[in-house]
Formats: structure tokens, sequence, C-alpha cells
């Protein structure tokens, strides 16, 4: 009898198999990889929803007023007040963060008024610490629109009557048009608000620059061609980076183009 004996693969054919391999994950990796994208942005927008839920509920318990604006005799530190006004109204500090805003070491930063802060300049999560406070340590990659805020005292920026100052007080602006919360280098278009003169900058690495920047905060393409917003009327959608020139900030603000209007020239970064 004859005895068989077992053959196995040639170098060939090992070669082969693991060539149509790799091809097959280089078809499928852009996929995977848009995929993940994609589900990290329902999971923004699915945070922006709760994050506009828990602005309601505030409204709701204090006689249909928003959060506090910034307090010019108690300094920086009141520019975070609004956390610590939504706090009983949260419990998962992973609603301040999107899943696509990149992590990095918490130390290094500048201290303001008490305050520890690192700024985002790309797509970071930002973060902040009291230095004379007994408060923690924050890190989250949303802003808010300060512009839908009760005003104590006199206004840091603009004039009293340009905020939102309760739920009642949008009568006659469409509330889908105003941005209330979304993705943000910052905790919000700080300092300053953003205003018809907010210019478009020309570099991304402008985002973040001089205080008639405020818009810029906002300018990231964190998903595809922009951001996450939740507005107003509690709807959540993403905004392309042109949009936020299109929005209504405030009560007295007037878009500085049209973002739709095919003439304008966009700078390169955006387009």
């Amino acid at each position: 009898m004859r005895n068989k004996t077992k053959k196995g693969f040639t170098l060939i054919e090992l070669l082969v198999v693991i060539s149509i391999i790799a091809l097959l994950l280089s078809v499928m990796m852009p996929a995977l990889t848009k995929a993940k994208e994609q589900a990290e942005s329902v999971v923004c927008r699915s945070n922006l929803k709760q994050w506009g839920l828990c602005f309601a509920m505030y409204v709701v318990d204090n006689e249909e007023k928003f959060t506090l604006s910034f307090d010019p005799a108690r300094g920086w530190i009141s520019y975070f007040d609004w956390i610590g006004m939504m706090e009983p109204y949260f419990q998962d500090e992973d609603l301040f963060t999107c899943p696509s805003a990149e992590k990095y070491d918490l130390t290094g930063g500048v201290v303001m008024s008490g305050i520890e802060v690192k700024y985002s300049t790309t797509n970071d999560a930002w973060w902040y610490k009291p230095t004379s406070m007994n408060e923690p340590d924050f890190v989250g990659s949303y802003g808010m629109n300060s512009w839908v805020q009760s005003v104590t005292g006199t206004p840091q920026y603009g004039d009293e009557s340009w905020y939102f100052e309760k739920s009642t007080s949008s009568t006659g602006t469409p509330l889908s048009q105003v941005p209330l919360f979304g993705d943000c280098m910052w905790i919000g278009g700080f300092p300053g608000w953003p205003t018809e003169t907010a210019n478009v900058p020309s570099l991304f690495e402008d985002n973040f620059g001089a205080i008639t920047q405020q818009m810029n905060r906002y300018a990231i393409k964190r998903h595809n061609k922009g951001i996450n917003m939740v507005f107003l009327d509690q709807s959540v959608r993403g905004v392309d980076v042109k949009e936020l020139w299109g929005l209504k900030w405030n009560k007295v603000y007037e878009t500085k183009n049209d973002y739709t209007d095919p003439t304008y020239q966009w700078p390169d970064w955006i387009n």
C-alpha cells in the first residue's frame, strides 16, 4: 500500500492568500472608518439631545429663564457657571465630550484668574480646573451659545436686548435657527460671543486667535464638513462650517453673508 502524504500550501499559494486578504482589508477599511465616524456622530447627537433636555428642565425650574451669563464682577470663573447650574440635570460626565474629539494629556494648562485651562486648537477636548476652589476638573468638547443666557448686571458683550434671556424672549425668531449647544473648541465662543463682525478666517490656524474671532471656536470639521448642534427648538442636526455664519446667534444678529451664495469666496480650508 502506498503511503499517503499530507500536502501543504506552497509559498506561492500562501502569498496569493495573503494578497487577497490584504486586498479585502484595503477595500473594507474605508467603509469601516466611515461607519465608525457615523456611529460617533450618532452618539454625539444623542449627547446633544440630552443636553437640550437638561437646559429645558433648567428653564422649567427657573421661571423660564436660561442660565446666567458672564458676570464681570466675578471674572473668568463665571464663564463656567453654566456647568454648575446644569449639574442637577445630568449624571454622566461623558455627556461633556463628543466621541470624535481627541483626548490628550491634561497637564500644562494656563492659569487665569484662579482657573487652570487648556484650550483646544484642533479637534481636542478642552479642560479646566479651578486652582483655588474645591471643585473637580471638567473635560469637554462642547460649547454653548452665550447669547442664550440671562444677563446679570451690565452685559460683558453687546446689549441686554441682544440676549435670549427667557424661553419666551425669542418670539419672531425661528427657534430651529438659534444655536444652543454644540461641538466647540472651548466652552463657548469666549471671550466674546458670535456676532456678525466675526470674520471668516483665511487659515484654520487662526480659529483660536483674536477676540473678534468668536465664531471660529465652532468652525471645525469634527463630523464630515462641520459640527453637530442642538437648537432652541430641541432639534439636533449637523451644521456645515459655512452655515455657522447663517445662524441666528442673537436677537439682532444679521448674517454676514449668505452661506448658500455660490459667488462667495470661502477659504480653501473650509471648502
